[in-house]
C-alpha cells in the first residue's frame, strides 16, 4: 500500500516493500518519493513514469543525503572562508543529488565538478559556495545565471535573490530544471532557452551574472546586460592561470566603465561556448 505524509519539505510517498516492485526499485525494501505539493502528488499516477520524472529521494541501502549534504557545508563549504551564512544555508537545504544522473546521485556531493552532458557540468560546491560569495549576491538582486545546466546553480541563487533567470542553450537541461524547480516549489525562478554569449537581455537589466563555466573570452554582451553597480562573476582563464573574477559596471553621465577584482585562483571546466578560439600564423 502507500502511505502519505507531509515531510516539510513537501509530500513523501512511502511505498510498502510488500507491493510489487516498480522497476529499478530494490526489492523488498520500501521506496520513498517527494512532491512539491499535495496537488502534484494527486496528479501523478503510480507506476514507472514516477521514476523517471521524479526519481526516488532514497532507498533505505543508499546513503543518506542529508548527512551527505551536511558533510558537504561543514567539510568543503565552511573551511573554504564562507562566512555568508545564507550561502550555507541554501546549500544545505537544497537536494543536490535530484541535480544529476541517478547513477551519479553517490557523486554528488563530492569536492569535484559533476558532468551533466557534453559542456555542462555541476560545479564542484567549494568553487560554486566561494564564486556566490565573491558576487555578493542581495535579497533585491535580479541575477542571471549563463550555463545552468540542471538548475541547480539556479535553485540556490533564487534563496538569495530576488528574481532568477536561468540561461541553457541546451534544450533538454532547460526543460528538466524547469521541471526540477517546478517540483520544489520555487517560483521567484525561471529558465530560459538561447545562446550563452548573448545573455538574455529581454529579461535584463541584470545586477548579478553567474557564470557557471571557466571562459576564455571576454563575454563581452553579457557585461552589456549589467545594469548601473551590476557584478559579473566568472572564473577566467588564460595560459598561464584560471582564476575567479568580479566585473562591475559603472555608469557615469550615460558612460559605461568596467573594474576587475580578483577573487581567489580556481581550475574548473569550461563552458564550450566561451572557449577562445585558436589562432594559427604561417
Amino acid at each position: 500500500m502507500w502511505n502519505r505524509r507531509d515531510s516539510g519539505g513537501g509530500y513523501s510517498i512511502l511505498r510498502s516493500a510488500s507491493t510489487a516492485p516498480i522497476s529499478g526499485a530494490v526489492p523488498g525494501q520500501p521506496e520513498r518519493f517527494v512532491f512539491a505539493s499535495e496537488a502534484a502528488y494527486k496528479a501523478e499516477p503510480l507506476g514507472v513514469t514516477r521514476i523517471a520524472k521524479l526519481r526516488p529521494l532514497q532507498f533505505e541501502s543508499e546513503m543518506d543525503f542529508v548527512q551527505a549534504r551536511y558533510n558537504m557545508v561543514e567539510s568543503q563549504v565552511r573551511p573554504a572562508d564562507v562566512t555568508d551564512g545564507r550561502i550555507a544555508d541554501a546549500m544545505l537545504k537544497l537536494p543536490r543529488e535530484l541535480f544529476v544522473p541517478k547513477n551519479q546521485m553517490p557523486l554528488a556531493y563530492m569536492d569535484e565538478c559533476v558532468a551533466l552532458s557534453t559542456g555542462r557540468q555541476l560545479m564542484e560546491p567549494r568553487c560554486f559556495a566561494k564564486m556566490l560569495q565573491a558576487v555578493q549576491v542581495r535579497s533585491s538582486d535580479v541575477v542571471l545565471d549563463v550555463g545552468c545546466g540542471t538548475g541547480y546553480s539556479t535553485a540556490v541563487l533564487a534563496s538569495l535573490a530576488s528574481v532568477v533567470v536561468g540561461l541553457e542553450s541546451d534544450e533538454i537541461l532547460a526543460r528538466l530544471a524547469q521541471d526540477l524547480l517546478s517540483q520544489l516549489g520555487i517560483v521567484t525562478a525561471t529558465i530560459a532557452t538561447g545562446p550563452l554569449v548573448e545573455g538574455a537581455a529581454d529579461q535584463g537589466p541584470f545586477s548579478v551574472i553567474f557564470i557557471n563555466g571557466a571562459i576564455g573570452v571576454q563575454p563581452t554582451s553579457l557585461l552589456e546586460q549589467l545594469s548601473d553597480g551590476g557584478r559579473l562573476v566568472a572564473v577566467f582563464r588564460s595560459r598561464e592561470r584560471s582564476q575567479a573574477r568580479v566585473i562591475t559596471k559603472t555608469v557615469k553621465a550615460g558612460i559605461a566603465s568596467f573594474s576587475s577584482r580578483t577573487a581567489f585562483d580556481a581550475s574548473i571546466r569550461p563552458l564550450p561556448e566561451f572557449e577562445a578560439k585558436e589562432e594559427f600564423a604561417f
